[in-house]
């Protein structure tokens, strides 16, 4: 007899799983309401992304733990039997803003016709159109991803593209190094040959001077030397003359 209460227990630990509590499950169906009414307002033509600035500008839901699911930009507050839906979205310009939200309300509406009493706000947060810097329209995919996720690959982005900015402005640096020692090895190159030149032309002009100085020397003896021979010639005459007058 003391063998069955053991092996009860050995059973129960080993294969029956956990009960699930009431607010557990509560979470599970306000996410699951809350994919399926994001599910909805992404395929209304005209809604460019849902859930930005939701958490600033939505306030007709009553804060509590049922109303922030994990996909942004949509509450859900179980009221019992009664479900009450947020959403804001993104409008694609130029859609009228009034009809776009009724389009999105009803698409919900009869997306979660089976849950039994709805309740859906939409809030149209901001406008999209050419005036904004270009942005693709998002996809189910993006829209039903995490918070938490979508603010990672951000930061992720952010810091690929601050990243990237170094590396130009790295490279942009190295280019602006690599012109100025070219241009300073050109100036020197040009510096230097204009040296060379001034000195070819120094010497040149030195060794015209010292022809110059060897032409007029020469030209100063040739002169003293002839200026000689006439005063010679001159000289001899005159001896040549006394000695006649003295015969």
């Amino acid at each position: 007899m003391t063998d069955a209460p053991t092996a009860t227990a050995a059973s129960t630990t080993g294969t029956s799983p956990r009960p699930e509590s009431p607010r557990s499950a509560d979470r599970a169906r306000a996410e699951s309401i809350a994919r399926a009414a994001a599910t909805a307002a992404t395929g209304v033509e005209g809604v460019h992304a849902i859930g930005t600035a939701f958490s600033r500008t939505i306030g007709a839901l009553r804060v509590g733990p049922l109303t922030t699911t994990s996909v942004p930009g949509v509450r859900v507050d179980l009221q019992g039997d009664r479900v009450v839906v947020g959403i804001g979205i993104v409008a694609a310009y130029p859609v009228p803003v009034r009809q776009l939200a009724d389009e999105v309300r009803t698409r919900i509406l009869g997306e979660l016709h089976e849950t039994g009493p709805v309740t859906v706000d939409v809030q149209v947060l901001d406008v999209h159109g050419p005036f904004d810097p270009e942005e693709p329209k998002q996809t189910l995919e993006e829209a039903l991803e995490p918070a938490s996720v979508r603010a990672s690959r951000a930061a992720a982005a952010r810091v690929a593209e601050s990243a990237d900015r170094a590396r130009t402005a790295a490279a942009e640096t190295a280019d602006r190094a690599r012109t100025a020692a070219a241009d300073a090895a050109a100036t020197a190159s040009d510096r230097a040959a204009e040296t060379r030149d001034r000195a070819a032309e120094t010497v040149a002009d030195a060794g015209d001077r010292v022809a110059e100085a060897r032409d007029r020397a020469a030209d100063a003896v040739g002169e003293a030397a002839q200026q000689a021979a006439e005063q010679a010639g001159e000289a001899r005459d005159r001896a040549a003359g006394a000695a006649h007058d003295a015969h």
